[in-house]
């Protein structure tokens, strides 16, 4: 009688184990992805599930597999999408997405169950967003030519565009010495912005052009009038900055200009004196030549 009780007791505590049914240990977390790189989403199970699916919600697509295919369809296709493949272990159900692109964008469903010895089903879902670097041009005057001539004190209009980037960005213009990037500490002068167009293109991704204006001065001609495009997600961290913005040299057109008082110092010399030698140094761009300097006494 003793040796019939306990063995009730250890059926009633297996069949209570299996009654609790399958419990997820580990969600899928939302990511955003850079273009062109691989991410994986996974549930993973305390106990080995029978049946593994995931769906792209947005684009009605579906993929299943079952205990038993565990092994055969580990790393191959999910369906017949050829850039999303299993990542399968017995208490994992995964799938990898090769090479992401814009149209991986949306909502991913989960789902794991056993059907015996009682049916039961877990869900869950996770959003997965895929960034874009965008390509930065000049328009108007400035994207015709690697060096663009100005006249001095002239206005110069500078277009900065932008296509394909995602999230959304923020576009900056300088003008400074180095030609490969943008010093916003001290060294460039940034440019004021005087015009902003956004529009929102049907993948998701922006196309923004923004102008900006500066006076042309002496102190421009030689230096580059420099366009920069930066990305962050929603915590402020850079997605992508280029390395190698895009660049126009200046030159400013000017003639000599006047000396600055008290730049040239008096002078004297002695009567009966052959030769006075006199140097002014002045601005001036393009320089003179061939006696294009007069001097007048």
């Amino acid at each position: 009688m003793g040796q019939y009780k306990t063995t009730v007791i250890l059926l009633c505590n297996l069949l209570s184990r299996f009654t609790c049914g399958l419990e997820l240990v580990s969600l899928p977390e939302p990511a955003m992805i850079p273009q062109g790189d691989s991410y994986t989403v996974y549930c993973e199970t305390d106990e080995p599930y029978e049946i593994c699916k995931w769906s792209h919600v947005d684009q009605d697509k579906n993929c299943r597999v079952t205990s038993d295919e565990i092994e055969a369809k580990q790393g191959f296709e999910c369906i017949d999408d050829s850039h999303i493949i299993w990542d399968l272990t017995e208490t994992r159900c995964g799938i990898t997405t090769q090479n992401a692109a814009r149209s991986d964008v949306g909502e991913y469903k989960c789902t794991v169950g056993v059907l015996e010895p009682e049916v039961s089903i877990l869900t869950a879902s996770v959003n997965i967003d895929v960034s874009v670097p965008a390509i930065v041009t000049f328009r108007g005057t400035f994207s015709d030519t690697s060096h663009v001539e100005l006249d001095l004190n002239s206005e110069a209009v500078v277009s900065c565009h932008v296509t394909g980037g995602y999230p959304e960005p923020t576009i900056q213009a300088a003008i400074g010495h180095e030609k490969d990037q943008i010093d916003t500490d001290e060294a460039d002068q940034i440019l004021e912005e005087i015009g902003n167009q956004s529009n929102q293109l049907d993948d998701g991704t922006y196309e923004v052009t923004k102008t900006f204006s500066f006076i042309a001065s002496e102190e421009h001609c030689g230096q580059y009038v420099k366009c920069e495009a930066v990305q962050t997600d929603e915590e402020g961290q850079i997605l992508f900055q280029e390395q190698d913005v895009m660049s126009r040299k200046l030159s400013v057109v000017f003639g000599p200009q006047p000396l600055e008082s008290g730049f040239m110092e008096p002078f004297t010399f002695v009567e009966g004196d052959r030769e006075l030698e006199v140097n002014i140094i002045f601005a001036a761009n393009p320089v003179p030549e061939n006696n294009q300097a007069i001097w007048h006494i």
